[in-house]
């Protein structure tokens, strides 16, 4: 029998994406024959489109990923007291999708202020499936101790120390630049007249190995070259014109910069990977940014703003520069709109840059417990408890398989035709129902054929 885990998310932007694409690669690397079942859909734009786990693993793996269940559809079934329906249904999708796996890793769903629903959907799931569920948390700017208080409070919110099913923890994020409320800061933008900086902690490991009330399964450092982005994925999200296409599709832009000084005081932040914001009027920023391109400095980008034509000399004059690979795009917003813009930038991995994803996955593997990875093939002595969902599941199933023929007496009463149309529906039976001729259910009580 295969095994289950369930990585349940502690709260918004612990990269539960990323953490699970680790762990897909650390089962790979021990050659584990794994299924990957996302219950529930959770796009970041709040549409019913894929949510990102399944469209990367969908784009660069061979890995089984189901299809995951639309979030209004499941909205609807929890808003008119249906749960007990979701639960059977995301069963019945269980086991259609996982046969064949040693192991099944599920992705639950992240608490946010439009699903304060996930948590407890979530238990319920864990329970549904018998999983075993391991936590994924972020440090933030928590101390070893009230990191511990974390832990303890999400293994409170999923049945204590008396739930066994509780695994362990994953933690995130270790030493990531963040401000005052504990939010991780990359700081991409560097305005140069700002003044605040996030603060970068230093917590040894040890210490949250030590401190933690939960195994810790994997502990992941911040590191910023998993955040560097494609210029392309700039120019998308802005919606901009391509002025020069350059190695767009492949320049890495690891930090922004507002080129509002003078060249002398400007040139120290013409580095490789910086994305240089200017207004299209400057063409004394443009050109001193292509001379630095043509000394060997290889720039993330250029992006020009307010939409002003660069005049056709300046172009001429650019253009040993743009065959160096230098991307250049244009938007119409002045500085200031773009700026806050590239605030709402969305620095989760696209599912099309396999490099970065490549690079994601190996990176957080590397920092994956390998003994327990190990322990996921070796041969598991849990009871198998089934929960009311997939007992009801099992029997469904086994009616299927018997295909009998229930014959119904009182076939005229509302309750009886009720079930016999719900049997009908889920291909439980075939149902034969008795009743006086002449006599309408509806009439009785309205029911539903």
């Amino acid at each position: 029998m295969s095994r289950t885990i369930m990585l349940i998310p502690t709260g918004t932007s612990v990269g539960l994406t990323s953490v699970s694409l680790g762990v897909i690669r650390s089962m790979e690397q021990k050659g584990v024959r794994l299924s990957v079942f996302k219950p529930i859909a959770q796009p970041r734009t709040g549409d019913n489109a894929l949510d990102q786990t399944t469209t990367i693993i969908r784009s660069n793996s061979t890995i089984p990923a189901a299809e995951p269940l639309r979030m209004d559809y499941v909205e609807g079934l929890l808003s008119s007291n249906q749960q007990d329906v979701l639960m059977e249904e995301i069963v019945a999708r269980y086991h259609e999708n996982t046969k064949d796996a040693e192991v099944v890793l599920i992705e639950g769903l992240v608490p946010t202020r439009k699903h304060q629903f996930a948590n407890a959907l979530n238990y319920e799931i864990a329970k549904t499936l018998n999983a075993e569920i391991v936590f994924v948390l972020a440090l933030g700017n928590d101390s070893p101790a009230q990191l511990k208080e974390r832990i303890e409070l999400a293994r409170t919110s999923f049945g204590g120390s008396k739930n066994k099913n509780i695994t362990g923890v994953i933690i995130n994020k270790l030493n990531a630049p963040v401000d005052d409320q504990g939010r991780t800061r990359p700081d991409l933008s560097e305005i140069f007249d700002d003044s605040t900086k996030a603060s970068i902690a230093h917590v040894d490991p040890a210490q949250l190995f030590a401190n933690s009330p939960l195994p810790v399964l994997g502990c992941v450092p911040w590191s910023f070259d998993l955040i560097a982005t494609r210029a392309i994925d700039m120019a998308r999200h802005l919606k901009a014109r391509v002025v020069n296409e350059g190695d767009i599709m492949t320049r890495r832009v690891k930090s922004v910069t507002f080129c509002a000084r003078s060249i002398p005081h400007m040139l120290e932040h013409f580095r490789p990977g910086s994305l240089l914001v200017t207004s299209a009027d400057r063409p004394d920023v443009l050109v001193s940014a292509c001379l630095a391109a043509m000394n060997g400095v290889e720039i993330g980008a250029i992006l020009l703003t307010g939409g002003y034509a660069i005049d056709e000399p300046i172009k001429k004059l650019c253009e040993r520069a743009f065959q160096t690979g230098l991307p250049v795009f244009m938007v119409d917003t002045n500085t200031w709109q773009t700026s806050l813009s590239l605030q709402s930038f969305n620095l989760e991995v696209p599912a099309d840059d396999h490099q970065r994803i490549e690079k994601v996955q190996n990176y957080v593997a590397s920092h994956i417990s390998t003994e327990w990875i190990d322990s996921l093939t070796a041969t598991s002595e849990r009871s198998r408890r089934l929960s009311p969902p997939a007992f009801r599941y099992e029997l469904t199933e086994l009616a299927r398989k018997a295909g009998k023929r229930i014959v119904l007496p009182e076939g005229d009463e509302p309750r009886t035709v009720k079930a016999a149309a719900i049997c009908a529906e889920r291909g439980i039976a075939e149902c034969v129902l008795l009743g006086q001729p002449g006599r309408d259910p509806a009439r009785r009580g309205g029911a539903r054929r």
